[in-house]
């Protein structure tokens, strides 16, 4: 069910409705864990399908544990989204809209995160090493010491 709705949501991202994201949705991988959606994995999605302004729709989207690890998502509208414990090394979230977005345990190593809209996020717990936060907008972000690596 997850990866219909997910599939429903992708299809409508992509510039022209072209096929790379049609090809992605359907061969992600759902793993079930007591019979909830656990892992999900958007990869293939490098493509840059979802490049432009406002067509990356995934408000209040639940992608927790998903693998996004080099994901192109500039411009996104993550909104209100569940992130928690997904891996998103080397993830590039231009100037994406990540507020009120639920980053607790998420893997962010070398993910660009130039101009992105953190407000009001859960960063508990995450790993940001060596990302990219030029510019990020971090206001009452929840951002605790123990997330910085001390070589930051």
């Amino acid at each position: 069910m997850v990866a219909f709705l997910l599939r429903l949501k992708l299809w409508w991202c992509a510039d022209f409705h072209r096929a790379p994201v049609h090809r992605t949705a359907a061969n992600t991988t759902l793993n079930t864990k007591d019979g909830v959606a656990s892992a999900l994995s958007l990869s293939a999605l490098n493509g840059g399908a979802c490049r432009a302004p406002g067509q990356a729709n995934l408000v209040e989207t639940n992608l927790s544990k998903a693998n996004l690890s080099e994901i192109k998502l500039i411009l996104a509208d993550l909104r209100g989204a569940n992130l928690e414990f997904a891996d998103l090394s080397k993830a590039n979230l231009s100037e994406a809209d990540l507020s009120r977005v639920n980053l607790e345990g998420a893997n962010l190593i070398a993910a660009n995160l130039n101009q992105v809209k953190l407000s009001g996020a859960n960063l508990t717990g995450v790993n940001l090493q060596r990302a990219n936060l030029i510019a990020a907008k971090l206001i009452l972000s929840g951002l605790q010491e123990q997330t910085w690596n001390k070589q930051n």
